[in-house]
């Protein structure tokens, strides 16, 4: 106990430590705080904001998925198939043509569009139809390749093999230059 007093007396002895600042000091120091956290928080908050909106504009909706699109913003589909002249009967696969048939070229599109058919000769790809400045518009469903109204068959000039045969679909171009839906199929030739 005898220490215990001491240290109260040596305390009381003491004087009251001073303040640096008066209360006024004090009111505007906690003042400047506060205005530079709001500061901090406000900018923080306006980041999260713009980047949560580009979020949600490069975003696509809930259950829906990035798809190419065509042109007027709708999907292209595309499908080239061949018949045989005078038979009407569509054919397919690894069905030969024989000697003296010659075949009609068949596109299925989404859309309307121009309309070009490359066969391979072995090397790259040549421009069967259309030549000459023509034009093949295909329409939305089934076309056939004409010309002057009339379906126009086709025998290959290189003879008997396997042949790939490409149909392109240019919304803009004759030529079909700048194609957004390409199909092909093969057909084999025979003597």
């Amino acid at each position: 106990m005898k220490m215990e007093r001491q240290i109260r007396e040596a305390l009381e002895q003491q004087r009251d430590p001073s303040i640096p600042l008066d209360g006024r000091q004090l009111l505007a120091k906690a003042r400047r705080r506060s205005r530079a956290r709001l500061a901090v928080a406000g900018t923080t908050l306006a980041l999260a904001l713009a980047l949560s909106g580009l979020f949600l504009v490069g975003s696509p909706p809930d259950g829906e998925t990035l798809a190419m699109r065509g042109a007027a913003d709708t999907p292209v589909a595309l499908e080239l198939g061949w018949l045989v002249e005078g038979t009407g009967l569509e054919r397919g696969g690894s069905s030969p043509v024989a000697a003296g048939e010659q075949v009609v070229f068949v596109a299925r599109s989404s859309r309307d569009a121009f309309l070009c058919l490359d066969e391979h000769d072995g090397a790259a790809w040549q421009r069967v139809f259309p030549k000459d400045g023509k034009a093949w518009l295909g329409v939305a469903g089934e076309s056939v390749l004409q010309r002057d109204g009339r379906p126009q068959a086709f025998r290959t000039d290189l003879g008997p093999g396997l042949r790939d045969y490409r149909l392109l679909l240019d919304p803009e171009y004759v030529d079909c230059r700048t194609p957004v839906a390409s199909d092909t199929v093969t057909l084999q030739w025979l003597e």
